[in-house]
């Protein structure tokens, strides 16, 4: 009986352990998040926006979570005091046995709420198929037109040879989709060390 009680009570002590690892590793990523989006999001630099409470009221909900959909939740609740549509908590990637099929249409954009329609360089860079992607920026023009608003993503990290290439021929291939209203120049925030 002693040894399934201490059995328990070390399993119990593991556990907690790994809990504390994991809420530590939680807390430190909210940070880095709350850091990089103070110094760059482009609304706090204009906005009157309290980011310093948006983070203290999401420390406890962070610190609380038990699940990753209410450490999900707590982020996203902290991000929702920016009052932008487009600063959002992705969703997970899907395991890799659920992995879209080569021959499913490739898709470049994503849409928000409130018609706010999202294109991805970094999905263009890792499409196998130029065949496909072709397709895919043809499918862009018809999304771009029915979008309230656009967000052009162009992070794909560093570009090299072909990649910065067929970057180009991306931004060129939607410049006339791009430019076919009125619009202002985007916000721009720099970081410099």
């Amino acid at each position: 009986m002693r040894r399934v009680v201490a059995a328990g009570v070390a399993l119990f002590l593991l556990s907690s352990v790994a809990f504390a690892d994991e809420q530590t590793d939680r807390l430190a990523r909210v940070g880095k998040l709350w850091g990089t989006v103070r110094y760059l999001h482009p609304y706090l630099a204009y906005k009157e926006i309290d980011w310093d409470a948006a983070l203290v009221t999401a420390l406890p909900r962070v610190r609380e979570a038990r699940t990753p959909e209410e450490y999900r939740a707590a982020v996203q609740g902290m991000l929702d005091a920016l009052g932008d549509p487009v600063t959002r908590v992705a969703d997970p990637p899907p395991p890799p046995g659920e992995q879209p099929a080569a021959a499913q249409p490739v898709a470049l954009s994503r849409k928000l709420d409130g018609g706010v329609l999202v294109i991805e360089l970094a999905k263009y860079l890792k499409t196998a198929s130029p065949r496909a992607a072709r397709g895919a920026i043809a499918a862009l023009h018809e999304e771009i037109a029915k979008a309230s608003a656009l967000v052009v993503d162009l992070r794909a990290g560093k570009l090299a040879g072909a990649e910065a290439f067929y970057a180009g021929y991306f931004l060129e291939q939607l410049g006339d989709a791009l430019v076919n209203r009125p619009s202002r120049a985007p916000s721009q925030r720099y970081l410099m060390h």
